[in-house]
C-alpha cells in the first residue's frame, strides 16, 4: 500500500475508535502541558535567564541567585521525574489505545500487508496525532509556566519578592513536544507484539490484549528483583532523612514506583489466582475466569494497576519520610529545650529591651536571644546545595537553654569571631568567610562541632549581629526561670511581644513543620497526583472497551450483562488486593527504615506517620478506580448486546 491508499484506512479507523483517541490526546495533552510548565520552569532559574535582578542591589541579587542554585536539585528531582512519569504514562495511553485495533491491524495482515508496513502505518499515525496535540499543548504549557510559578511561590516554595520572566523559549518547547511525539510513535512502533507479528490468525483474537503468560519470562523476574534488591541496598545504606537531607526524602518515595511496577505482572497473577478462588463461592465461574484472564493479560492487568501504583507509592512514601522527622523534631524539643517561657519580638531592638529588663529579675536562672538568617553570602562554599544558616545567639547562656551534644571542640571559648558549627563537614579550626550587606568581610573560625536538630548551620554571638547588620527573622527570647518569675515576665512582656510555654511554642513548631510538609507534597507532587489520575482512567476505560468483542460473545453464550460486569469488578477487585499487598510491603520497608534511623523514638514515630490519611486516600482512589471500571464496562456491554 502506498502513502495515499494508507490515508484512508487510518482516517477510518480513527473515526471508529474517536473516543479512545480523545482519552489519549486527553491524556498526552495533559502531560504534554505539565511536563512543559516544569521544564520552562526548571530551565529558566536554573540557567539564570529568567531572574529579573535589576532592581536589586548587587548584593541582594546575589543573594537571590544563591537562593536559586541552593534549590536547583529539588528543582531538578520534581522536573525530570514528572517529565519521566508523564512519558511514562503517554507511552502506557497509546499502547492501550492501541490495543482496541489489534483485530484490524491483523485483518491487513491476512490482506497481505507486511509487519514493516503495518508498523510505518500506525507509526504515521501516531505522529500526525502526536504532533497535533503535543505542538499547541508546549505553547499552552509555556504559557502556563508564570502562572506555575507563582502557584509555587503561593504555597512557600519561592520568596515572595523573587521576580522572575519565562519569555518564550522556543528550545525548550521543541525538546518537550519532540519527546512527546517521540514516546508515542514508540509506543506506536511496538503496539505490534511479537505473537501478532508472527501468527496472523493469533492476531485476529477479539481479546488479546496481551501476550499469554505460558511461562514467566526469566527477564521480567531479573528486572524485578533487581529492582526491588536495588532499592533495598539505596535504602540501607542511604544517609538520614529528614530536614537535614530533604533532597534525599524526596528521592525515596520516587523510587519504590520502579520495583512496584517491575512486581506487578509477577504478583498480580498470583493474587488473582488466591482471590478466584475466595470469589468462586459468590460469583461461581467468574472467580476462575478472573484468575485465567490475570494469568494470560498479566502485562495488561499490571498497566491497568501502574497509575495507582506510582500515585500511592509517591503519597505515602513522601508521608512515611514526614512522620518520623516530625515525631524526632517533637522529641528532640521535648529533651533539649530546657525554657519556660519564649517570647516572640518583632525586631532585634525590643529582643535586646525584653533581655535587659529580666536578666537581673528574681527567679530566672538564664535569658537568650536568638535569630536567624540565610541573607549573608558564605565565601567560597564547596557545597552549594543549600544556603548557609546563620543563627545570632547569646553563646554564654546558649547551653543553659539548650541540651547540646558536643562532637568536637571547647564551646566554652566560642564567642565574637569564634563560632559554633551544626554541619556535617566541619571541623574545629576551620574558617567561614562572610560578606555582609554593607560588603564588609569577616572571618569566622569554627571553635566547636555540636549535632542540633534544633538549629542548623552556624551558632554565631549575638554581638556580632551589629557587626554584620544583616535582615534576621524568627526572633526569639528564650527564658529559664521559676513558676513566679514566668507569670511577672509573661505580664510585664506580652504587651511588647507574644509569649507562650514551652509546650505552646513546641505545638506550634510542629504545626508548622506539617503544615510545611504537605504544602511541600503538594508543590513537589501534585502534577504527578493529577497525571497519573488521568492516566488511570484513561487506561482502565481503554481496557474495558478493548474487550467489546468478548462481551458480545459472552452474551451469545447467554451470560447476562450483569453477570459480565459483576466479572469486571472482580478483576478490579483483584488489581485493588494486588497493589494494596505491593504497597503494604513496600511502605512496611521504608517504614522500617526511616524509623531505624532513631531506634530509642521508634514507637513515637510509628504513631506519626499519618497511616489514616495513606489509608484514606488509597480508598478514595481504589473508588475512583471501581466507578472507572464500572462506567467503561456498562458503556462496553451496552454496545456489545447490539
Amino acid at each position: 500500500m502506498s502513502a495515499a491508499q494508507q490515508l484512508p484506512i487510518s482516517v477510518a479507523f480513527v473515526r471508529r475508535h474517536r473516543s479512545a483517541y480523545l482519552g489519549v490526546a486527553a491524556l498526552l495533552s495533559i502531560a504534554t502541558v505539565v511536563a512543559t510548565a516544569e521544564m520552562v520552569l526548571f530551565t529558566g532559574l536554573a540557567s539564570g535567564q529568567a531572574l529579573r535582578v535589576g532592581a536589586l542591589s548587587e548584593f541582594d541579587a546575589r543573594v537571590v541567585r544563591a537562593a536559586v542554585k541552593a534549590s536547583q536539585g529539588i528543582l531538578q528531582v520534581m522536573c525530570f521525574t514528572t517529565v519521566v512519569i508523564a512519558l511514562v504514562l503517554v507511552y502506557l495511553g497509546f499502547r492501550n489505545m492501541l490495543a482496541l485495533r489489534r483485530r484490524e491491524l491483523g485483518q491487513l495482515r491476512l490482506a497481505g500487508a507486511s509487519v514493516l508496513r503495518v508498523r510505518v502505518m500506525v507509526t504515521g499515525e501516531a505522529l500526525v496525532f502526536a504532533a497535533m496535540v503535543a505542538v499547541p499543548s508546549v505553547v499552552i504549557g509555556g504559557v502556563l509556566a508564570h502562572p506555575f510559578y507563582l502557584l509555587l511561590q503561593n504555597v512557600g516554595v519561592f520568596g515572595k519578592s523573587l521576580r522572575v520572566d519565562f519569555g518564550f523559549p522556543i528550545l525548550t518547547l521543541i525538546a518537550v513536544a519532540t519527546g512527546m511525539i517521540l514516546c508515542s510513535m514508540v509506543a506506536a512502533w511496538l503496539s505490534l507484539r511479537s505473537k501478532q507479528t508472527n501468527d496472523v490468525l493469533a492476531s485476529l483474537t477479539a481479546s488479546a490484549t496481551g501476550t499469554p503468560a505460558k511461562r514467566m519470562s526469566v527477564v521480567r523476574v531479573i528486572v524485578a528483583g533487581g529492582s526491588v534488591i536495588g532499592l533495598a541496598t539505596f535504602l540501607i545504606f542511604m544517609p538520614d532523612t529528614g530536614s537535614e537531607n530533604p533532597i534525599a526524602s524526596i528521592i525515596v518515595p520516587l523510587l519504590i514506583v520502579f520495583p512496584l511496577g517491575a512486581l506487578a505482572p509477577i504478583l498480580v497473577p498470583v493474587v488473582a489466582r488466591a482471590w478466584g478462588w475466595v470469589l468462586r463461592p459468590l460469583i461461581g465461574g467468574s472467580g476462575v475466569l478472573v484468575a485465567q484472564r490475570a494469568w494470560r493479560d498479566s502485562q495488561r492487568f499490571a498497566s491497568n494497576v501502574l497509575p495507582l501504583l506510582v500515585l500511592m507509592a509517591v503519597m505515602g512514601g513522601f508521608a512515611i519520610g514526614a512522620g518520623p522527622d516530625q515525631a524526632t523534631m517533637q522529641a528532640s524539643f521535648e529533651t533539649q529545650l530546657d525554657a519556660d517561657l519564649i517570647a516572640e519580638p518583632a525586631t532585634v531592638q525590643e529582643a535586646d529591651s525584653i533581655v535587659a529588663r529580666i536578666v537581673d529579675e528574681q527567679g530566672v536562672d538564664a535569658a537568650m536571644r536568638s535569630a536567624s538568617t540565610t541573607r549573608l553570602i558564605e565565601k567560597g562554599r564547596a557545597d552549594g546545595t543549600f544556603l548557609t544558616v546563620f543563627n545570632f545567639v547569646d553563646l554564654d547562656s546558649y547551653r543553659s537553654i539548650f541540651d547540646t551534644g558536643a562532637k568536637s571542640g571547647d564551646f566554652d571559648s566560642a564567642g565574637h569571631g569564634a563560632v559554633v558549627s551544626t554541619r556535617e563537614g566541619d571541623e574545629v579550626g576551620d574558617t567561614v568567610t562572610v560578606e555582609a550587606p554593607n560588603g564588609n568581610t569577616t572571618t569566622l573560625t569554627i571553635a566547636a562541632v555540636v549535632t542540633s536538630r534544633l538549629y542548623t548551620g552556624l551558632l554565631i554571638d549575638w554581638e556580632m549581629l551589629s557587626t554584620l547588620d544583616p535582615e534576621v527573622w524568627d526572633i526569639r527570647v528564650f527564658v529559664k526561670a521559676d513558676k513566679h518569675a514566668v507569670a511577672s515576665i509573661a505580664a510585664s512582656v506580652d504587651d511588647h511581644a507574644p509569649t507562650m510555654s514551652k509546650k505552646e511554642f513546641i505545638d506550634s513548631r510542629i504545626a508548622l513543620r506539617k503544615s510545611n510538609a504537605a504544602t511541600g507534597n503538594i508543590a513537589l507532587f501534585g502534577t504527578i497526583y493529577g497525571l497519573t489520575i488521568v492516566a488511570m482512567i484513561q487506561g482502565l476505560a481503554a481496557s474495558v472497551l478493548n474487550r467489546r468483542d468478548e462481551f458480545r460473545l459472552l452474551n451469545l453464550l447467554g451470560i447476562s450483562r450483569l453477570r459480565t460486569v459483576g466479572t469486571l469488578l472482580s478483576e478490579a477487585l483483584v488489581l485493588i488486593v494486588s497493589s494494596g499487598v505491593l504497597l503494604a510491603g513496600a511502605f512496611a520497608f521504608i517504614a522500617w527504615r526511616y524509623l531505624a534511623q532513631d531506634p530509642e523514638q521508634m514507637a513515637t514515630a510509628f504513631g506519626a506517620i499519618p497511616w489514616g490519611d495513606i489509608a484514606l486516600t488509597f480508598v478514595g482512589v481504589t473508588c475512583l478506580f471501581t466507578l472507572t471500571v464500572l462506567v467503561a464496562g456498562i458503556i462496553a456491554t451496552r454496545r456489545a448486546k447490539r
